[in-house]
């Protein structure tokens, strides 16, 4: 009897393992609270400028897509918006982030921010850049299609290892990348100038 009640015991499923619980809570909706908001910068003229890079977190490479693509400008991580008796157009932004769960949470919270409507910013799409060589885990490709989903297009740059030790050019981008700054050239030219542009940016929190 002894030996039927161990063999019993043995054939019980063992339970299956939990996912993580960081991973989980990012991943479901209605996380993002008042302190996740973003803060915006007044611009007082767009002239010149397609596309506003706005980084989702630190070191997401706003700059780096500044020196790449021409006639765009990094905001930082604020929200270029144009005060409402300027007689300018929307300013066109996109978001940028890494590809850490760190940097697609933060992705997210800002493109939940634009969704609230309170943001008088055109949200052209999300740029997400590897923040590492090889295939991402299936667990943050998951997610980069759930943060990709709530803005209007998705890029997704990759690695480049020449990088990490020279200034990024196009003359060493991958073809990816130099069809990436093509077409955002040629989908988002410069608009127009109406004001000087000293003076053209003042920070403050929303």
């Amino acid at each position: 009897m002894e030996d039927e009640a161990v063999l019993e015991v043995a054939r019980e499923p063992e339970p299956t393992p939990a996912a993580p619980a960081r991973l989980e809570a990012i991943t479901q909706p209605g996380t993002a609270g008042p302190t996740d908001a973003v803060a915006t910068r007044d611009v007082t003229d767009v002239g010149g400028i397609g596309v506003w890079w706005v980084g989702a977190h630190g070191g997401a490479g706003e700059s780096t897509l500044e020196q790449l693509v021409d006639a765009t400008l990094a905001a930082g991580r604020a929200w270029p918006v144009v005060g409402p008796h300027s007689g300018e157009p929307r300013a066109r932004a996109a978001v940028v982030a890494r590809t850490t769960v760190a940097g697609l949470h933060a992705a997210q919270q800002l493109t939940r921010q634009w969704a609230t409507g309170s943001l008088d910013v055109e949200l052209v799409g999300l740029v997400l850049i590897a923040d590492a060589r090889g295939r991402l885990p299936r667990a943050l490709r998951e997610l980069a299609a759930l943060v990709a989903g709530g803005a209007p297009e998705l890029w997704e740059l990759p690695w480049v290892e020449a990088w990490r030790t020279e200034q990024p050019s196009l003359a060493t981008a991958p073809r990816a990348i130099v069809n990436f700054t093509a077409d955002i050239a040629a989908r988002f030219p410069a608009q127009p100038a109406t004001h000087q542009p000293e003076g053209m940016i003042d920070a403050h929190h929303s």
